[in-house]
């Protein structure tokens, strides 16, 4: 597994916070040889160089329905799978360690769904799990009182 850290000195981060973090993504990849870690001071940028092809790079933005993206795993075109931490989380105090590790878990088994050359539908389907993409929520018109059961409308 490769490790690299950008837009910070080398000593601006725990090295051991940074051990805990990519050993729970290395844990629960399939292939922990084809993975880059990359700790990114900017984040955004970090994670639109790795973005393949051109379209919809310059549009990638933290913002999500529910809050902002403090990761990304992308298949990158030579077969890897690149996780982005925005490397901010790891400064002291920034968030608590266990949040941390729960969110590099996490990435860890995004890295096994795309190393096994899955996808988070094919999951869900297989257990059963009824759910909606990012997309599917962004298309949801929340002002529609039709759209919400028991809204009285």
């Amino acid at each position: 597994m490769e490790v690299s850290l950008t837009d910070y000195p080398e000593d601006a981060l725990d090295p051991d916070l940074i051990g805990e973090a990519v050993a729970e993504i290395a844990l629960r990849a399939e292939e922990p040889d084809d993975v880059e870690v990359v700790l990114a001071g900017d984040f955004v940028r970090a994670v639109r160089d790795r973005i393949p092809g051109e379209q919809g790079r310059d549009d990638y933005t933290v913002d999500r329905l529910f809050g902002v993206a403090a990761a990304r795993t992308l298949q990158l075109a030579d077969g890897r799978t690149s996780v982005v931490v925005n490397g901010n989380l790891l400064l002291p105090g920034a968030m608590p360690r266990s949040d941390l590790l729960r969110l590099c878990a996490h990435e860890g088994l995004h890295v096994a769904t795309y190393q096994r050359g899955e996808t988070a539908s094919d999951i869900r389907s297989r257990h059963g799990i009824r759910g909606m993409s990012n997309r599917q929520l962004k298309q949801f018109d929340s002002s529609d009182p039709l759209a919400h059961p028991g809204s009285g409308a």
